[in-house]
C-alpha cells in the first residue's frame, strides 16, 4: 500500500496524460517509456507504474471480474475513504455508491430537511475540459422535467473546485430487482417498461442522449414508479464524444456498461438516440428473459468491442431454458434455474417461452440490430409497438403477412370467433365481397375524413396563429382582421359537418379564442360577443348531453369567465348571475372529485368571484360569508397538497393558496393575525419552490408573489422594519428575474415595490433615498416598455396610467406638488387615449378618471392625498383608487381654486352617466356622494336625497 500522504501531492493532470501515452505501447514497451515520460519525477514515475501494473493485472482477470482501474483503491479512492460532512450547503448521510468517475452520498439540506443525491466527481478526474462540460450538462440536465426522470435540483462546487450535482433521491430497487422481487408479469412488465421509454423519450425530444441506460440507473419506487438516474452524466464523460475509441481509451470502457453498449458506442463510433434504443432492448431482453442478449462475463477487456460487434443474439424465448451465471438476480453468482426465472415472471418454463415467442421476440430483436438505421426510428415507435402488441395489435417488428393480421384478429375476438364457427364456410365463401365492399367503404370513409382534418387543421392554424408567431408589431390590423374572418367561416363550415363531442369540444375552444382576440386585439365588440355566444352554446350542449363529464363543463366555466371579463362591467346584476353560474359549476365538478387540488382551487376562485360581485353591488355581509367559503377551500386545498411528495410545483401551490388567503381575510374578512399567519406561512412555501427550482419561471414569480403578500400585510399591521426588508428582497429578486427572462408579472413587481421602499424612505424622513427608489422604479417600468412588443395595446397603456397614478400620489406625499400633479394629469390623459381607442372599455376607464379627477380635485384644494396610515390594504401598488384625505372636515360648499371645482365637477359628471345607467358600484357611490357634498354642500345634497 502506498502512502497517502505521497498521493495528496500527486499531479494528477499528468499522470493521466503519461497514462494515455504509454499504455497505448506493446506491454513489453511500457515500463521504459513509464521512465522517460515522467523525466526525474521518481513520484510521479512509482504511481505510473503501480496504474500501470494494476490495469494489467485487471485486464488479465477480465474486464467484469476485477475492477479495471484496481489502483483507484491505493491512487483516488483513498482520498474519498472518509465521509465527507457537508458538501456545499448540504449535509452527508451516507455513500449510497461509486463509479469510475464519482461518488454518490445521500445527504440532507439543512433549511428544508429534504433528503437528496448528491453526485461529485472524485479527486483526480477533474481535469478542464471534465470540469467543463460537467457544468454545461448540469445546465442541460435543468430543463429535464419529466415524472419519470430523478430530476437535478441544485448544484455547486465543493472547496477543492470539483463540481456536484444535487439530485431527486429516490428510495427504491433497480427495475430488475424490483420486477423479480415482486414477481411482476410480462404484461407488469412491459408497463413499467414503457414509461422508462417515456422518459427517454422527453430525453431525446430535448436534444439529451443518456448512453448508459442500464438496471441499475433505472430505481424503481414503492408505488412502482420508475425513475431514470445520471441523465447526461455519461454523455458527459465519455470520451468517444471527443473522438476518442474503446479500442485507445482505457477510460472510455469505464464511462459505459459493455453489456447495455451499443455496437457503435463499442466500437467508438457517433453514439444518437439510437444508442439508448438499443440499450433500451438489451433492458427489455434482461426483464423478459432475466438474462443479457450477449454473455460478456469473464472476458478479457480487449475482446469486448469484437463481442458486441459480432455476436448475435438468440431470441428471448429461447433462453428461458438455460441457466443465469451473472449477477443479476438477488444479488448472487449461484446459477439460476428457469424454474426460478419463470416463477419471477408469475409463470410457467413453458408457457413463459410461449408468451415472448413472436411478437416480443421480434420486438425486442428489432431494437438490438447492429445497424442503428434497421432499429425502431424513435423510441415512441418501440413503445407504440409494445402498446399494439398488449392490445392485441399488429406490431411494427414483424411483417404484416395475412396469417399474421388474421391471428391478430382473431386474438383481439376469440369469443366472436368462436361462436362463429360453425357460419365460418359462409364467411370464407362471401369474404371476398365484403372484403371488397367494405375497402371501398373505408376508402371513401378515409377521403372524407382527410378533408375534414385538412379544414380541421386549417382553422386550428389560423385560430392559433396569434399565440404562436404572429407578435403585435408583425401583422398590421387589417390582417389580423381577416385572419380572424376566415377562421371564423371555417370553424362555421364545421359545425356543420360534425357532432361528435371531442370535435365539438374542440370548436368551442377556438371560437373562445376568436372572441378574446376579437375583444382585445381588434375592438369588434359584435363579433367578440358573437363568437363567445357560440363557443357558450356549444359547451352548454356539451354539458345537457354528457352532464358527467368534468371536462365540458371546465369549458363552459372557462366561457362564462370570458363573457364576464370583456361585458361584466356593462350589467352588474347579469354578471353577479354569471358569477354565481360558474360557481354552480365548480361545485358540481367539486363534487365528483372533492379531494382534488384542480377542483378545489376552482372552488376557491369561484367563491371569491362570487364575493367580488357582491361587493360590487353593495351587499358587502354577503360578500364577506362568501369570502370565508373561498378561504376554507384554498384551505382544505392547502391540507391536500401538504400530504403529496415534496416538489416545488407543490410548494408553488402552497404559496399561492396561502396569498390568496392572506388577501381575502385582511382586505374583506378582517382577520390580519390570520392573515399574518398565511403570509408568513406562503413565504417559507414560496421560498422552498425557488431554492428547490430556481430555474423554473413559476417558482420565482410565486416566491415574489408571496414576499410582496407578507410585506403588504406586515406594512397593514405597522411593522415597518420587517415589511421593507421583505420589500427590498423581492425588488432584489425581481430585478435579477427580469434581467434574465423579463415577465409582464415580475416586472410589475419590481417597480412597484421600489415604489414601497420609497415610501419607507420618505417616512423615515430619507426624501433623497425615497427619490432615487422612484427614479429606480421608473427605469425599471422604462425598461419592461422598452422590451414590450404590446406597449402600444390598451393593456399597456393603462399600465403606464396606474404607475402614473401610483408614484403621482407618492411623489405628492413626499411634498413634491409639480411631479406629482404632472403624472397625475398625465393618467387622465392616457386612461382618455384607451377611452377613444375602445369603447367597450369605456366603463372600465371612467371608474378610474373619476377617481383620479377626486384627487387632483384634493390637492388644487390643498388637501394633498391620503397617508400611509389610510391608504387602502396593500400599499402604494393599491392606490389607484380613491381615498379620502382625513383633515377634510368642513361641510359645505367649498370655496376651492377654479381648477380644484373643474376636477369636481368632471368627476361628478362621470359618476353621474354610471348612476343613470345603473352602474354604479359601491366605491363609485362613494365617491359620487363626496364629489356632490362639496360642489353643492351638505344641506343640499341632504334635501335633493328627501
Amino acid at each position: 500500500m502506498h502512502d497517502t500522504s505521497v498521493k495528496n501531492n500527486v499531479d494528477w493532470k499528468r499522470l493521466n496524460a503519461a497514462f494515455d501515452e504509454v499504455y497505448a505501447l506493446a506491454p513489453e514497451e511500457r515500463e521504459a517509456a513509464a521512465e522517460s515520460a515522467c523525466g526525474d519525477d521518481k513520484t510521479l514515475i512509482d504511481e505510473l507504474k503501480s496504474m500501470i501494473a494494476a490495469t494489467e493485472l485487471a485486464e488479465n482477470k477480465g474486464f467484469l471480474g476485477a475492477n479495471a482501474f484496481v489502483c483507484s483503491k491505493d491512487i483516488v479512492e483513498s482520498q474519498e475513504l472518509t465521509l465527507p460532512e457537508r458538501i456545499g450547503n448540504y449535509s452527508i448521510e451516507s455513500e449510497l455508491g461509486r463509479g469510475g468517475m464519482g461518488i454518490v452520498y445521500l445527504a440532507v439540506h439543512p433549511e428544508l430537511r429534504r433528503k437528496v443525491a448528491l453526485k461529485v466527481i472524485k479527486r483526480g478526474m477533474d481535469s478542464d475540459e471534465i470540469l467543463r462540460r460537467f457544468r454545461l450538462e448540469r445546465h442541460l440536465l435543468a430543463t429535464l422535467d419529466h415524472p419519470n426522470i430523478a430530476r437535478l435540483l441544485d448544484g455547486g462546487t465543493t472547496e477543492d473546485g470539483r463540481p456536484y450535482f444535487v439530485l431527486e433521491y429516490v428510495d427504491g430497487h433497480p427495475i430488475t430487482e424490483f420486477c423479480d422481487w415482486n414477481k411482476l408479469d410480462i404484461e407488469q412488465r412491459l408497463k413499467i417498461f414503457q414509461k422508462v421509454c417515456s422518459a427517454v423519450s422527453f430525453a431525446h425530444r430535448h436534444l439529451v442522449v443518456h448512453r448508459d441506460i442500464k438496471p441499475s440507473n433505472i430505481i424503481v419506487d414503492a408505488k412502482g414508479e420508475p425513475k431514470l438516474l445520471d441523465f447526461g452524466i455519461s454523455k458527459l464523460l465519455d470520451p468517444v464524444a471527443a473522438g476518442e475509441s474503446l479500442a485507445t481509451t482505457l477510460a472510455g470502457v469505464r464511462l459505459m456498461t459493455p453489456e447495455y453498449a451499443s455496437p457503435e458506442q463499442a466500437q467508438g463510433g457517433t453514439v444518437s438516440t439510437a444508442s439508448d434504443l438499443y440499450s433500451l432492448g438489451v433492458l427489455l431482453y434482461e426483464l423478459l428473459s432475466g438474462r443479457r442478449p450477449v454473455n460478456l462475463e469473464g472476458k478479457p477487456l480487449m475482446d469486448l468491442s469484437r463481442l458486441i460487434l459480432e455476436t448475435d443474439p438468440p431470441a428471448p424465448s429461447t433462453v428461458i431454458s438455460e441457466s443465469i451465471t451473472f449477477e443479476a438476480i438477488e444479488n448472487t453468482k449461484d446459477p439460476v434455474s428457469p424454474d426460478t426465472v419463470a416463477e419471477n415472471r408469475s409463470e410457467r418454463p413453458e408457457k413463459l417461452r410461449r408468451r415472448l415467442r413472436g411478437d416480443l421476440d421480434n420486438i425486442v430483436m428489432m431494437a438490438l440490430r447492429k445497424e442503428p438505421s434497421e432499429r425502431y426510428s424513435s423510441v415512441e415507435q418501440f413503445s407504440e409497438d409494445i402498446s399494439n402488441h398488449l392490445s392485441g395489435l399488429p406490431v411494427r417488428a414483424r411483417p404484416a403477412s395475412f396469417n399474421y393480421l388474421a391471428a391478430k384478429f382473431i386474438g383481439r375476438y376469440k369469443p366472436q370467433v368462436m361462436a362463429a364457427g360453425a357460419a365460418l364456410c359462409a364467411i370464407l365463401i362471401v369474404s371476398g365481397a365484403a372484403i371488397w365492399q367494405a375497402k371501398v367503404a373505408t376508402d371513401e370513409r378515409n377521403r372524407a375524413n382527410a378533408r375534414f382534418e385538412e379544414v380541421r387543421k386549417i382553422s386550428n392554424l389560423l385560430v392559433s396563429g396569434w399565440d404562436e408567431g404572429l407578435g403585435e408589431s408583425d401583422v398590421s390590423h387589417d390582417a389580423r382582421a381577416r385572419l380572424a374572418s376566415i377562421s371564423a367561416q371555417f370553424l362555421d363550415s364545421l359545425s356543420d359537418e360534425t357532432s361528435e363531442p371531442e370535435l365539438q369540444k374542440e370548436l368551442a375552444e377556438a371560437h373562445l379564442k376568436l372572441g378574446h382576440e376579437f375583444a382585445y386585439q381588434l375592438i369588434d365588440t359584435a363579433n367578440a360577443a358573437e363568437n363567445l355566444s357560440k363557443s357558450e352554446m356549444i359547451a352548454r350542449r356539451l354539458v345537457s348531453v354528457a352532464p358527467n363529464e368534468v371536462s365540458y363543463k371546465d369549458l363552459l366555466v372557462r366561457v362564462l369567465f370570458k363573457k364576464d371579463e370583456f361585458f361584466g362591467h356593462t350589467d352588474l346584476e347579469a354578471s353577479l348571475a354569471n358569477r354565481k353560474e360558474r360557481l354552480l359549476l365548480r361545485e358540481e365538478m367539486h363534487a365528483f372529485s372533492p379531494i382534488d387540488e384542480l377542483s378545489l382551487r376552482g372552488l376557491g376562485q369561484a367563491y371569491g368571484d362570487v364575493a367580488n360581485g357582491y361587493l360590487e353591488t353593495g351587499n358587502i355581509e354577503t360578500a364577506n360569508e362568501y369570502f370565508r367559503r373561498s378561504i376554507s377551500a384554498y384551505r382544505q386545498r392547502i391540507d391536500h397538497l401538504s400530504r403529496l411528495p415534496e416538489s416545488a410545483e407543490r410548494d408553488e401551490k402552497i404559496a399561492s393558496s396561502y396569498a390568496m388567503i392572506s388577501h381575502y381575510s385582511v382586505l374583506h374578512v378582517g382577520d390580519l393575525a390570520g392573515a399574518l399567519e398565511a403570509a408568513e406561512t406562503g413565504y417559507l412555501a414560496g421560498k422552498s419552490a425557488y431554492s428547490t427550482a430556481p430555474e423554473r419561471p413559476s417558482s420565482s414569480s410565486v416566491y415574489i408573489m408571496a414576499g410582496v403578500s407578507l410585506g403588504q400585510v406586515l406594512q397593514r399591521l405597522g411593522d415597518n422594519a420587517r415589511s421593507e426588508a421583505v420589500f427590498s428582497e423581492m425588488a432584489t429578486l425581481s430585478k435579477a428575474v427580469n434581467d434574465k427572462k423579463p415577465s409582464a408579472y415580475v416586472a410589475r413587481k419590481e417597480y412597484d415595490s421600489y415604489l414601497e421602499l420609497a415610501e419607507f424612505s420618505n417616512l423615515r424622513g430619507d426624501r433623497q433615498r425615497a427619490l432615487e427608489f422612484v427614479r429606480l422604479s421608473d427605469r425599471a417600468r422604462q425598461k419592461w416598455l422598452d422590451g414590450d412588443s404590446q406597449r402600444d395595446r390598451s393593456r399597456s397603456i393603462f399600465g403606464s396610467a396606474f404607475h402614473n397614478i401610483i408614484s403621482g400620489k407618492l411623489l405628492i406625499s413626499m411634498g413634491e406638488l409639480a411631479m406629482g400633479r404632472e403624472r397625475l394629469i398625465s393618467a387622465t390623459q392616457l386612461l382618455a387615449k384607451v377611452s377613444e381607442r375602445e369603447p367597450m372599455n369605456n366603463l372600465r376607464t371612467t371608474h378610474h378618471l373619476a377617481s383620479v379627477f377626486l384627487t387632483l380635485s384634493d390637492i388644487e384644494a390643498g388637501r394633498g392625498v391620503c397617508d400611509h396610515k389610510q391608504r387602502p390594504f396593500g400599499g402604494v401598488a393599491e392606490q389607484i383608487a380613491y381615498c379620502r384625505p382625513d383633515h377634510d372636515g368642513r361641510r359645505g360648499a367649498l370655496q376651492a381654486s377654479a381648477a380644484s371645482k373643474d376636477y369636481l365637477q368632471r368627476a361628478e359628471q362621470i359618476l353621474s352617466k354610471l348612476e343613470s345607467s345603473k352602474l354604479l358600484r359601491t366605491s363609485d357611490a362613494n365617491n359620487l356622494a363626496i364629489a356632490r357634498e362639496r360642489i353643492y354642500g351638505t344641506e343640499t345634497v341632504l334635501a335633493a336625497r328627501k
